[in-house]
């Protein structure tokens, strides 16, 4: 029986690629994009741990930014499952590689695989527009300490302790955790949006208290000066 074959598109920046590549860059771009080819009921993607899957829009990065329809395959799944053992040793954790061997390399392989069709292209000629850009040299760093935060981003949810899936009329809502810095407190949903973009706890702490508390002043500001802008 022939089977839907999807890409699944995220935004790792968020929305600050949209907001901020022309200023970084010198050139607009709408995301850094990762994909998962979605299949047999499941979204498989080249993650921190090398090939991956999980239940479509299961990993930590939520809903997709986008769905594309790729066509349908015949290619049974148990064929498929034997195919990417033998494309294993090129999607590893060891063999990652931003530029050339990434998320979307890996996603194009498998489209390919599965439907002789590619994902599109602005997303897999995304790295080398890059590159090509004034900046491309300076915000490589950026994205090699990115590269290196990727399991972070990639990883499927774990699942909930039964305790926590279960809801009593007697529970009672607990504040979000918060951190300190300077005089202030920060949540930390806005620590996480900073150090996963590479930056140390202490960084993040530091320029939320000179930025009064607005994460996205501050992740700008340290995104700014990383490029020595």
């Amino acid at each position: 029986m022939p089977q839907k074959v999807q890409v699944y598109i995220y935004d790792l920046s968020m929305g600050l690629a949209s907001q901020f590549s022309a200023l970084f860059l010198g050139k607009q771009i709408n995301g850094i994009w990762h994909t998962g080819i979605v299949v047999y009921g499941k979204e498989w993607f080249y993650g921190g741990e090398g090939i991956m899957h999980t239940h479509p829009g299961g990993t930590v990065m939520g809903p997709p930014h986008q769905v594309e329809d790729l066509g349908e395959t015949d290619v049974p799944e148990e064929i498929f499952r034997d195919y990417l053992k033998d494309i294993s040793a090129q999607f590893s954790n060891q063999t990652y590689n931003l530029f050339t061997n990434n998320c979307n390399t890996f996603s194009n392989e498998i489209a390919q695989f599965l439907t002789s069709r590619s994902i599109p292209e602005h997303i897999s000629n995304l790295p080398q527009e890059v590159l090509e850009t004034p900046f491309g040299a300076q915000i490589k760093p950026m994205l090699d300490q990115m590269q290196n935060i990727r399991g972070n981003f990639e990883q499927p949810l774990p699942a909930a302790p039964p305790q926590a899936r279960q809801s009593t009329s007697t529970s009672t809502a607990r504040p979000a955790p918060t951190a300190t810095g300077g005089s202030q407190s920060f949540p930390e949903s806005d620590i996480l949006k900073i150090t996963s973009k590479g930056f140390s706890r202490s960084e993040a702490l530091k320029e939320l208290d000179k930025c009064n508390g607005d994460a996205d002043k501050a992740l700008v500001c340290l995104l700014a000066r990383s490029l020595k802008i």
